[in-house]
């Protein structure tokens, strides 16, 4: 059995690595043996037990690492639990089709924008309808017959309210803003 019993991070300071810091994480093995994984990426060496960092070089490797994402507001090695998405509810209004292949989402809108072919509407709101986003392809609803559609009390021919849950990526300000107060807090409590 083994475990990790320390990781500190560490900056490399090569121009050409882009992420720049890095996680080091020290390993004890059963048989009293240990090693090290430089960049945690599963490729360890052995070292003694002497090579092992004390409790106040792990502290300070944080420290400069907290430091470092107060001022930049980037987080390298994902260490701050902040939300780069949201989800948002929108409206949109549907009007269904009935086909001999199936249902067909004729027309769609949203904030007085009309949608009329299934490849203008966004993904996420397409892979909701599960319909193709495919050019020159139909806005079919694959899976469902005409008959399914109805028994889940959609109608065809008319506008329909549907609340679709898309996910929005957060703007990038207010993501470092909140990861440079998760560091300064960090800072403060360490």
């Amino acid at each position: 059995m083994s475990e990790i019993i320390d990781s500190m991070p560490w900056n490399c300071g090569d121009d050409d690595c882009e992420q720049k810091w890095h996680l080091r994480n020290f390993w004890a093995y059963e048989d009293g043996t240990f090693s090290v994984d430089e960049y945690a990426d599963g490729d360890h060496h052995d070292i003694e037990f002497s090579e092992l960092p004390d409790g106040d070089d792990v502290a300070a490797s944080w420290r400069e690492y907290h430091q470092h994402v107060a001022e930049t507001g980037q987080d390298p090695l994902g260490q701050f639990s902040v939300k780069a998405t949201r989800s948002e509810r929108q409206r949109w209004e549907v009007k269904f089709a009935r086909t001999i292949a199936g249902p067909m989402v004729v027309e769609m809108r949203r904030a007085g924008r009309r949608y009329q072919h299934g490849w203008e509407v966004p993904g996420q709101v397409a892979d909701y309808l599960n319909i193709s986003k495919e050019i020159g392809k139909r806005a079919r609803v694959q899976g469902v017959t005409n008959d399914d559609l109805e028994d889940l009390g959609f109608r065809f021919y008319v506008w329909q309210v549907l609340h679709i849950d898309v996910l929005q990526v957060r703007p990038s300000y207010i993501v470092e803003r909140e990861l440079k107060s998760a560091a300064r807090k960090a800072l403060r409590t360490a």
